[in-house]
């Protein structure tokens, strides 16, 4: 499996055909939850808050895009699109079986990793705040054919389900 991200004006090393560019993930973690109140004895009236969204973090090693991601989080950067695409190896190439598009992204943070050993290259992690998230995802059968992809995202500027 491979992840590439668009990061609107920063380009990647990614060589791959139809990805050219973009920034190779190694990881990608995000959350959402929500307080549920549980008081014995009236659960059928359980209290329920708006959904809670962590930000995206992103795990890469260095690249080209290790400088441009760093003025993201130093400058007054406004915010950008972002977009991961997540890709599976079949017989017939690469295959996106799902996405993430963050929308007015803002980079919160920059996090490096090194140690002096042999053994592993400099890592970063990339904190991405955002206002707007859509999903999709695209189930593949065993004979390999794509259904049709299931989408859903939620706007936090206006706390609607999209």
């Amino acid at each position: 499996m491979s992840i590439y991200c668009e990061f609107d004006g920063i380009n990647g090393n990614v060589t791959a055909k139809g990805y050219e560019n973009q920034i190779a993930i190694s990881s990608f973690n995000f959350s959402t939850s929500r307080s549920v109140t549980m008081i014995p004895g009236t659960t059928a009236n359980r209290e329920v808050t708006p959904p809670h969204f962590s930000e995206a973090l992103l795990t890469k090693g260095f690249d080209v895009s290790t400088i441009g991601l760093f003025k993201e989080v130093v400058g007054a950067s406004t915010g950008k699109n972002v977009k991961l695409h997540f890709l599976r190896t079949s017989s017939e190439g690469l295959q996106e079986y799902m996405t993430y598009e963050l929308s007015d992204c803002i980079v919160s943070s920059v996090k490096v990793y090194a140690d002096g050993g042999y053994a592993s290259d400099p890592r970063e992690e990339i904190k991405l705040s955002y206002s707007k998230l859509m999903m999709s995802y695209t189930h593949f059968d065993k004979s390999n054919s794509a259904g049709n992809p299931e989408r859903h995202g939620y706007d936090l500027n206006t706390a609607k389900m999209l």
